[in-house]
């Protein structure tokens, strides 16, 4: 099999592949320097400032056995990922509390990252001017900036460490015989188990094995089958365990609006695609919410899936294009069970970094096969005209990446402007207000809920947040009737953790007018809510006594 399908010509191989790797560490590294100087933002206070388990090594073994991401969220998390505390651990104890060690690991990653990308794109097109193009797209792309500016934000990095180190291996793998094959098949494998432990999302490593060996033409379909199972059963064995700490939210999941979920996930998928071809309006908050199921919609859903594998199959002539799609939205799909438990965010740019490395091998491809198909055609202008071109595009997105620093620089730059692109956001309006309350601003976080409240009305985080600050500047009335409002607010979808703090919040409310049994309810429900809400615990002692 020809895999290039129309060889873009052999001017890439008299380059030496380490000096493209310098050339892609030197040219990335340099976009993303900017995010050295950054401090802790967003759930970086969380994880890291204020993390009791991160002071020493005793800490470890807690990481492995409790499902939780940080071990210091207020609220159950749906998330395993303990080598992201590993890593933590380790940034922790070599930089303390400064940030810019923090930021280094990151751009570390990334840099490790896209040289894998380069690798695996050189590997499978046989060229390792595809697998240049394919790590400038990877390293480059603005959609990237969140995992690698937001510290909090490497656990994609970190999964698509050992995502890309299994593709490798499984591709030696499929080449070796003997005891090779079986130190390959061992390291294959292995990755995986490092990959679950880093993200959710790995769990369809096995199907983005076998679309590597459709991808590559392998002529016998049993062995990549094969090499396939036994990558999947520590996948089997990771989702049996997963599955039974989540048996009480897997109740939940069958009253989910099936039908508003499709709808949603199709919506959010094209939102997705959005963010990979047009770049732009890149924020911490998408103001993106969850749909509801009409005819029209329904329909809409039905001939876009037709329509997509409709062109699915047409690209299958050109096999890396259709290799990119089918790897982005599988491992796009496991973000989307999230919706089946009411939890998590419905866009997050930071769920396109593993994605991005087979979208960017497809497009290596192609703009290799591009400048190929230049050559042949106009020769050296050709050329030219094709490099000129591709460069322009990469010094557009690496400005874009410059640019989105400064957004990351620090907690009021960030959600300043994500208010700014979302107004609609209730979300980004919370966390600037918080962070405007913080820093002894409460006039502005007050003016910010409000004219919030002016464009969404019935936004519950912000009604929420706009009681907590009014209640700390002392005007009680109108954090009572905020509280009450989010109380009475039941759309069918009421996130557990935000209501938890309108009733909290209502506790306060009634304690401070002599009301102790009210109280008393308003914080027992907040805690059935949400069983790891402190405050309402805390306060709960104060009234019945420990």
């Amino acid at each position: 099999m020809n895999r290039w399908q129309g060889d873009p010509g052999n001017t890439a191989r008299a380059v030496r592949p380490w000096r493209q790797a310098l050339l892609l560490a030197g040219v990335v590294g340099l976009a993303y320097a900017g995010a050295l100087p950054n401090g802790f933002v967003w759930d970086d206070r969380l994880q890291i400032v204020a993390n009791p388990h991160l002071e020493g090594a005793a800490e470890l073994p807690g990481y492995f056995v409790q499902f939780s991401q940080s071990l210091n969220f207020p609220a159950p998390q749906l998330t395993y990922r303990p080598f992201f505390l590993v890593s933590l651990l380790i940034d922790h104890a070599a930089w303390g509390l400064q940030p810019f060690g923090y930021h280094l690991t990151n751009l570390l990653l990334h840099l490790i990252n896209t040289w894998l990308v380069f690798r695996l794109g050189s590997m499978l097109a046989g060229s390792p001017l595809a697998g240049l193009w394919a790590g400038l797209l990877f390293g480059l792309h603005p959609v990237q900036t969140e995992a690698v500016d937001w510290i909090s934000g490497r656990t994609e990095a970190i999964a698509a460490l050992f995502v890309l180190l299994a593709m490798v291996c499984d591709w030696q793998w499929s080449r070796s015989q003997g005891w090779r094959a079986m130190v390959w098949g061992a390291a294959t494998v292995a990755a995986t188990v490092c990959a679950l432990l880093s993200k959710e999302t790995a769990i369809v490593l096995p199907l983005a094995l076998l679309l590597r060996a459709w991808l590559t033409g392998e002529g016998a379909p049993r062995p990549a089958a094969l090499r396939a199972l036994l990558v999947a059963l520590p996948v089997v064995v990771y989702l049996l365990i997963r599955l039974s700490t989540m048996s009480n939210m897997i109740q939940s999941a069958s009253e989910r609006d099936w039908g508003g979920l499709i709808v949603t996930a199709a919506a959010a998928m094209l939102e997705y695609l959005r963010l990979i071809v047009w770049p732009l309006n890149l924020t911490a908050a998408h103001d993106f919410r969850f749909l509801n199921p009409t005819a029209g919609r329904l329909l809409g859903v039905i001939a876009g899936s037709i329509g997509a594998a409709m062109a699915l199959w047409w690209l299958r002539r050109w096999r890396f294009v259709a290799f990119g799609l089918m790897w982005a939205m599988a491992f796009l799909l496991p973000s989307f069970a999230l919706l089946l438990v009411g939890r998590g965010y419905l866009i997050t740019e930071r769920s396109l970094y593993v994605p991005m490395a087979g979208l960017a091998v497809g497009g290596g491809w192609l703009a290799a096969r591009a400048l190929g198909a230049l050559r042949a055609s106009y020769r050296q202008r050709g050329a030219a005209a094709g490099w000129a071109g591709l460069a322009i595009v990469l010094a557009g997105m690496a400005w874009a990446v410059s640019t989105r620093h400064q957004a990351w620089h620090d907690e009021l730059s960030l959600w300043i402007d994500a208010v700014a692109k979302a107004p609609a956001s209730g979300f980004a309006r919370h966390n600037l207000a918080v962070e405007l309350d913080r820093r002894g601003r409460a006039a502005e976080a007050v003016e910010v809920l409000r004219d919030g409240l002016r464009q969404v009305p019935d936004d519950l985080e912000i009604m929420v947040t706009l009681g907590e600050v009014s209640f700390n500047l002392g005007d009680v009335p109108t954090a009572a009737q905020l509280f009450q409002s989010a109380m009475r607010r039941d759309d069918g979808r009421p996130d557990p953790i935000v209501m938890a703090r309108a009733y909290y919040g209502w506790g306060l409310v009634q304690y401070n007018q002599g009301s102790g049994e009210s109280a008393r309810r308003a914080w027992e429900a907040a805690i059935r809510l949400n069983p790891r809400h402190a405050e309402a615990a805390l306060a709960l002692k104060r009234v019945v006594g420990p």
